[in-house]
């Protein structure tokens, strides 16, 4: 499944730091990365709505990601950085027990490559927690965008409210 606002899969994993571990033999981290995936789709959806995810991805990525120049640059960047939260978030639930389950080099190659090294229940709590807030905070600055804007289609129509009968526009 491909993300909605991030360019392709492989760019996704890269930002996960992650890159490397689709490769490890007789492991499903292809098919979490799908259902984590799959959940952030779902959560823009439901927090954002249809039309404003389809014009925020209609906004041109920025080449320098760093330093957005335009409104439309930046609400771009909000959503992929909000959409790689999300994945990361949820993968913070089912990677490590995946990984758990793994063989030794499995592991090694995890905690070699994930943003989730060996990390305490403490600390994963904190993660969590920050990522919820910093996913909270973007999706919140996502749904002040104008989807109403010169762009929309927006519709009016002109002549009497109740429809006229046969003669009766003729007086």
């Amino acid at each position: 499944m491909n993300p909605l606002f991030i360019a392709n899969i492989d760019e996704l994993k890269a930002n996960l730091r992650l890159s490397g571990a689709s490769t490890l033999p007789g492991t499903d981290f292809d098919y979490l990365l799908d259902q984590a995936i799959r959940k952030a789709r779902l959560v823009f959806r439901r927090r954002l709505g249809q039309k404003r995810i389809e014009t925020i991805q209609g906004y041109s990525q920025d080449s320098s990601p760093i330093d957005p120049d335009t409104d439309h640059e930046y609400y771009r960047e909000m959503a992929e950085l909000a959409e790689i939260d999300m994945v990361k978030l949820e993968l913070t639930y089912l990677l490590p027990m995946l990984f758990m389950d793994a063989g030794a080099s499995n592991r090694e190659v995890y905690n070699d490559e994930a943003a989730f090294r060996k990390a305490a229940q403490e600390d994963l709590k904190a993660l969590r927690s920050q990522l919820k807030a910093v996913i909270d905070q973007n999706l919140r600055g996502l749904n002040t965008l104008d989807i109403s804007g010169p762009n929309a289609n927006n519709f009016f129509s002109i002549g009497p409210d109740e429809p006229t009968l046969p003669g009766q526009s003729i007086r």
